[in-house]
């Protein structure tokens, strides 16, 4: 009879997980009109174009230089962000914060800078973000992923560097709610989060 008593124990153990499991995957699905979902990507790759256009004009060390960090940074969710590098070789470089990585920009030993950037993508679908959601009690997060492949060309009287790079940014979504003409209609929020970037080519 113990044995038993174990074993519907065991059983129904296993069903409410199996629940519990089920409740969670529901919840990770994400169900947006058409429309909506073509706004929040376009949005997403809005953001990360943006933050490659300010590269460029950084590395440019250009007079609006200063000006294009702050723009730069105020595209992340948060100054905690971080960007990785992983090399040719496959080394993964220390993150370093956003806010450190444009100012070593601004400072590279080129006279010369061009970093162009095309193939823009949505790597992921939209899901409820758990991380962000955690952080901000009450509020709705969700995220996804965007890359981009950018080339990297600097050159002074000495030398060169040229190399081509694949950049996966995390992108935030945050959705509000706006009392508006007596009823509540939905607002967006499109930020950038950590980025990962792994070297593909060098020298080409």
């Amino acid at each position: 009879f113990r044995d038993m008593k174990t074993l519907y124990y065991i059983i129904g153990l296993i069903s409410f997980l199996l629940c519990v499991q089920v409740q969670a995957q529901q919840q990770e699905e994400v169900h947006f009109s058409a429309d909506l979902k073509v706004f929040l990507e376009e949005q997403a790759l809005s953001k990360v174009e943006t933050f490659q256009q300010r590269c460029q004009t950084i590395a440019s060390k250009s007079h609006l230089s200063q000006s294009a960090k702050k723009d730069a940074l105020d595209l992340f969710v948060d100054e905690k962000r971080t960007i990785r590098v992983t090399d040719a070789r496959g080394r993964t470089k220390k993150p370093q914060a956003v806010k450190t990585y444009l100012e070593n920009l601004s400072k590279l030993p080129y006279s010369e800078i061009k970093i162009t950037s095309g193939d823009f993508r949505i790597a992921t679908d939209i899901r409820p973000s758990i991380k962000m959601n955690e952080l901000h009690p009450g509020e709705d997060w969700y995220e996804g992923v965007c890359t981009t492949i950018q080339r990297f060309h600097g050159k002074n009287d000495k030398f060169e560097y040229i190399d081509v790079v694949q950049r996966k940014f995390q992108v935030y979504m945050k959705r509000s709610s706006l009392y508006l003409r007596g009823k509540y209609t939905d607002s967006w929020q499109v930020l950038l989060g950590d980025v990962d970037a792994q070297v593909i080519s060098v020298g080409k």
